[in-house]
């Protein structure tokens, strides 16, 4: 399962995003699919290798919404 996470600035959510603990078992389509689900992407780049995945959305709301499901939820 990945693990969200967000760095607040200056009051607002930021607009990227860090997927961490990826597995190699995940494509990058699969996961870009999954993470527009919340809002358009203006970058999505993803470190397989390290097991990390960096999203950007065109606001810092959409990011905080793909955290919020995530902990309700508990997966990814």
């Amino acid at each position: 399962p990945s693990t969200p996470s967000a760095a607040p600035g200056q009051g607002q959510a930021s607009s990227w995003l860090l997927l961490k603990n990826l597995t190699t078992q995940i494509d990058g389509s699969t996961l870009q699919t999954l993470c527009k689900q919340h809002g358009p992407l203006l970058n999505f780049h993803l470190y397989l290798p390290h097991g990390i995945a960096l999203v950007k959305y065109s606001n810092g709301q959409e990011a905080k919404k793909v955290i919020i499901v995530k902990r309700f939820r508990g997966h990814y």
